[in-house]
């Protein structure tokens, strides 16, 4: 005998039986229908948006429920001290709406119950000012025998984290790249590093992004899914040795590359692969010390040789030349270490991957290069990696020190004692936060704040060579207003810049280079999307349907080029896909947001409407 789950569901069961000594063998499958006599099925989204009119409707179901049987039901949402009763028959549905609730988490109970039977469930909705976020963090370090003030948001909670001087200047760094927007290979992998260094490093316990790597994998890793792998990446993602890619994957990419008969690998090239090699595990040190002597004097290939060689074991030689890159190459200006060039992208991307030395060989200079690479481009996509791989390679050697601290907060002055590499957070409101008052008694502190920011200003300036606007249709005709089980069709046209794609002799239009876009469509809480995740357009019965290359929560992200061409009878410069009504109610819907994968400043919106669900 074994103990059901409590849950509503059909179990698939299957039973294998062996006898050894005959070598016999039998296997039998089965479903069990698991339920109860009487129970409550609320049917409700568990985010909406501040200025979100939903209605959650409410069931009762069971076994010993009839048709006859009147069900008595109660909504309560405690902090909003709201509740709502009623009497139905049942299998009739209970509307709640409910009322105005504040940013943040919300208890929402529901009881039910008929003669002896009863049942109560409490699930948590938590109003979200946005489901495009951007996380806006700041850190003030304080040191032993100083105080300072605090500042976050002005009109909801900020989270307010303490932790010792030493790992505690990179939290905020970590808590930025966790929350980084978009889905190219790099941004994705970037969250997902820096959660875990999250959890590894201040024992907190975020979940890891379960994302689709493999759609960025083709041998090597590629930029965006389904794309051609690029070796500069997948080199950098095996910088980072534990990887959501077997190892033994990435070295025979690398292999293959080496031995390729049809190109012979560049200098730059080479480095590339041997570092990649090494950071996959392979013994290629002998290798890279014979190679190192015979590569030409070149700024890049230097960066990737002492990163090979770092990574392969042989960190003396790795500092010798981070060493004459750092007193030859670098400048030094306003505090700042960068490694110029004519092109400023070019330069942050090679001034990022020395920050990646100085930190993982423990160098003094490793915090000025680094803070070149975050001021210069704060929200430049291009360096995210480097960004999640100094701060990887920089944890490991720092020391954790005893700190002790004091902060104000209602009346009081709460006393703290944080041991070596331990944190603690509060939730603080505006006024708590005006009154926080923070004293170091020993040690150096470093206070965090943390609050989550629409990503999409619909006041802000937007790049006027891109358009971008979306609209919903129900049997072929335009509405924002639904019924109850409506199939939705939700349109997405969209304009790029005007370019032939790399054609440089026709004169007669401006010359761009090709381009690719993420564009993101945020559905409106009380619809959900059901085309599925996957790549490129399908036609059917005439018509033609995108399949997004991701999809969470309400987002869907699609990938477009100005090189896309019609495809069948498919309209140019359109996206399409289906959703479906969930709950009634009248709901905000966000912008869709386009912006180019090489600049996220390149960046356009489509106006935010509303929608009406009729119950």
């Amino acid at each position: 005998t074994f103990t059901l789950p409590d849950n509503i569901t059909e179990l698939r069961v299957t039973a294998q039986a062996l006898e050894g000594v005959g070598k016999l063998a039998g296997i039998a499958r089965g479903a069990i229908d698991a339920t109860q006599p009487f129970f409550v099925s609320p049917v409700m989204r568990d985010s909406y948006l501040p200025d979100d009119e939903p209605i959650i409707l409410v069931n009762a179901a069971g076994t010993e429920l009839t048709g006859n049987d009147t069900v008595h039901y109660r909504v309560t949402v405690p902090d909003a001290e709201f509740a709502q009763e009623a009497d139905l028959s049942a299998f009739e549905s209970m509307q709640v709406a409910l009322p105005d609730l504040a940013l943040g988490a919300h208890n929402v109970t529901i009881e039910a119950s008929e003669g002896t039977f009863s049942d109560k469930v409490t699930r948590v909705v938590t109003i979200v000012p946005s489901r495009l976020i951007r996380p806006v963090v700041s850190s003030t370090v304080i040191d032993e025998g100083a105080g300072a003030a605090v500042s976050g948001a002005d009109d909801r909670y900020t989270r307010v984290t303490f932790v010792d001087g030493g790992v505690g200047q990179y939290y905020g760094e970590l808590q930025n790249l966790s929350w980084w927007p978009g889905d190219r290979a790099d941004e994705v992998l970037a969250r997902a590093f820096a959660n875990q260094l999250l959890n590894d490093t201040f024992g907190e316990d975020r979940a890891i992004e379960q994302g689709d790597f493999g759609a960025y994998l083709s041998g090597g890793v590629t930029l965006l899914p389904y794309s051609s792998p690029e070796l500069a990446l997948t080199a950098k993602v095996a910088l980072f040795k534990d990887t959501p890619y077997d190892e033994s994957s990435l070295a025979n990419y690398f292999m293959n590359l080496l031995n390729d008969k049809e190109h012979q690998p560049t200098p730059l090239e080479q480095v590339q692969i041997f570092a990649g090699l090494a950071g996959a595990g392979e013994p290629v040190l002998a290798e890279f010390q014979r190679l190192a002597p015979t590569l030409p004097d070149d700024v890049d290939v230097r960066l990737w040789a002492a990163l090979g060689l770092l990574v392969s074991g042989d960190g003396e030689s790795a500092r010798v030349l981070y060493r004459e890159l750092v007193n030859t190459d670098a400048t030094t200006r306003d505090g700042y270490i960068y490694l110029p060039d004519k092109n400023a992208d070019t330069s942050i991307e090679r001034t990022a991957l020395l920050a990646v030395l100085a930190g993982a060989l423990n160098e003094p200079q490793r915090d000025q290069i680094h803070d070149f690479v975050v001021r210069s481009s704060p929200n430049d996509s291009t360096v995210v990696l480097e960004r999640a791989l100094y701060v990887h390679e920089t944890i490991a050697n720092l020391i954790t020190h005893e700190t002790k601290f004091s902060y104000m907060v209602d009346g009081h002055r709460e006393q703290v004692t944080l041991e070596k590499g331990h944190m603690t957070s509060i939730l603080a409101s505006p006024e708590t936060l005006d009154a926080l008052d923070v004293q170091v008694s020993e040690g150096k502190l470093v206070v965090i704040t943390h609050y989550d920011s629409p990503l999409v200003d619909p006041n802000e300036p937007t790049d006027k060579r891109l358009g971008l606007t979306q609209h919903y249709e129900v049997n072929g005709q335009t509405t924002t207003t639904f019924n109850a089980g409506d199939l939705v069709r939700v349109v997405i046209d969209y304009t790029l810049p005007v370019t032939k794609c790399g054609d440089e002799d026709d004169k007669s239009i401006p010359y761009t280079p090709c381009e690719t876009y993420e564009i993101t469509d945020v559905l409106p809480s009380g619809l959900t999307p059901i085309t599925g995740s996957g790549n490129g357009i399908f036609e059917e019965k005439g018509a033609c349907y995108n399949y997004p290359q991701n999809i969470q929560n309400q987002r869907t992200t699609f990938f477009v080029q100005q090189s896309s061409r019609n495809y069948g009878g498919c309209i140019g410069n359109r996206i399409i896909y289906y959703a479906r009504v969930v709950t009634p109610g009248t709901y905000v819907v966000e912008p869709a947001y386009m912006r180019s994968t090489k600049d996220v400043n390149t960046m356009t919106h489509s106006p935010t409407i509303s929608v009406t669900i009729t119950p």
